[in-house]
């Protein structure tokens, strides 16, 4: 009896033991299926973009939390220009339908407005986005769908490979920020502008000391955050003499002259300067602004007109003084002192180092003046290259750069030839009596192009003895 009391007692805590194990594994699947619902649906995959009125032009169909977007549909900058679709869990597509199939409502409320971060693994751009829509549809294949905008801040195209993560929630939307450290000369200067009302022109200028107000004076604007003086002219003539970029200002390189076009009311046209991920600082209002290039011309109303492309800075500003003749390219000069190396020509650009006095270089480029200097693009011979002002240098005897790389007494198309063969090597292995890596530091490049052309046509002496690179 007693045995059979405790054959009982084991067959109940067994049973009992059953039932806890098969509730926490309950509780582990319920775990599972909740730590499901709220993971990225893919880490990496194909792009594509889209917005409201796509296949409905004039009609805006709302998205899966009932927004409208799209540039012509959406009411904000995050309903315009940075948002994205992914298959959330909170969804799941069933393919006799045609359609997603609501798994969890609380779900849905959940992913809505997250922030991911974007990358494009090609180029390193990387934009904030938030959940606005589910997709895209399986069979494209692709994982992502997002704003023309935001397609175009990541450099990509449709069916390229993005890299997707959850991003810090208290990011603003759009482009991320490159580091400071990159930032060039003339976008320093302008972001420190914003928000004022009037600013100084460079020194050396004829209206050295005047502080012009913001307001009209567009043009001169962007000449000064380059540190250039600004005799006259207007924005829309600066545009009229470019080579001009049609497309998006999202795809332009910073320091870039995004250009907005003429209307009744301003003749002159309008432009400013970008400082990336298509924002643009730009005078010619009451302030100085900082805007998405898209809006200007809501800022602007009637004073600006259709967006039109941009261009690279001129190299000759209107009212810029005309290059120094004191050194020419491939001269030989050296340091009459201390001097500061920048990476750009002007007092605003990146210290990179300082040259002790007596150190000796090579001129690469000719004088840019800015900031009431002539400055000089120099390889130093510890390797350094950058910008530095005329009157810490001096000439250090004429370097006759060998540029007639085939030796046969000039220097025409056939060395342009052997050194665009070899664009982007050190130049070794090349078969001509010299390398086309002409400023040997260690790259064939614009700097030894712009040096071959500076000799352009040039009787070259013959070389003692051919040497094989």
């Amino acid at each position: 009896m007693r045995k059979g009391k405790a054959m009982g007692r084991i067959f109940v805590i067994v049973m009992i033991c059953l039932m806890v194990m098969l509730t926490l594994g309950q509780i582990g699947s319920a775990v599972q299926s909740l730590d499901h619902l709220h993971q990225l649906p893919a880490t990496s995959g194909k792009i594509s973009y889209f917005a409201s009125d796509d296949g409905h032009p004039g009609v805006c169909d709302p998205s899966a939390w009932g927004e409208l977007l799209g540039e012509r549909c959406g009411t904000d900058d995050a309903t315009k220009y940075w948002y994205c679709a992914m298959r959330w869990p909170y969804a799941e597509w069933d393919s006799e339908l045609g359609k997603p199939v609501m798994k969890s409502s609380s779900a849905k409320i959940w992913w809505h407005n997250k922030k991911l971060q974007v990358s494009n693994p090609k180029n390193g751009k990387q934009v904030i986005l938030g959940a606005k829509d589910w997709g895209p549809n399986p069979r494209t294949g692709r994982v992502i769908d997002v704003s023309h905008t935001a397609l175009n801040a990541l450099g990509a195209k449709t069916d390229e490979v993005v890299n997707i993560v959850f991003a810090d929630q208290t990011a603003p939307l759009g482009p991320v920020a490159a580091s400071s450290s990159n930032t060039s000369g003339e976008v320093v200067w302008a972001e420190a502008m914003v928000g004022r009302d009037c600013w100084y022109s460079p020194k050396g200028c004829s209206n050295e000391g005047k502080c012009f107000d913001s307001s009209g004076w567009c043009a001169r604007f962007v000449a000064n955050a380059y540190r250039a003086c600004y005799a006259g002219g207007h924005a829309i003539d600066l545009w009229t003499e470019a080579e001009k970029h049609l497309e998006s200002l999202t795809n332009a390189p910073v320091g870039a002259i995004a250009c907005w076009d003429k209307t009744s009311s301003n003749k002159h046209g309008h432009v400013g300067l970008h400082v990336g991920g298509g924002k643009v600082v730009h005078g010619g209002f009451s302030q100085v602004r900082e805007d998405y290039y898209a809006k200007v011309d809501e800022v602007g109303g009637a004073y600006v007109g259709e967006y039109l492309g941009w261009f690279y800075p001129p190299s000759r500003w209107p009212g810029r003084p005309d290059p120094s003749q004191k050194f020419k390219v491939g001269d030989k000069v050296k340091t009459a002192s201390s001097l500061k190396v920048r990476s750009g020509p002007g007092v605003y650009y990146i210290e990179k180092a300082s040259e002790p006095r007596g150190a000796s270089g090579q001129v690469l480029a000719e004088s840019v003046y800015a900031d009431e200097y002539y400055w000089w693009k120099i390889c130093y011979d510890d390797g350094v290259v950058g910008w530095s002002i005329q009157n810490g240098l001096e000439l250090d005897g004429v370097s006759e750069l060998t540029t007639d790389l085939n030796c046969d007494g000039k220097v025409d198309s056939i060395d342009s030839g052997i050194l665009m063969s070899y664009w982007g090597t050190d130049g070794s292995g090349a078969t001509s009596c010299r390398s086309p890596d002409i400023n040997q530091d260690g790259i064939v490049d614009s700097l030894d192009l712009s040096i071959l052309m500076s000799q352009w046509t040039r009787q070259n002496k013959p070389p003692v003895a051919r040497v094989t690179m």
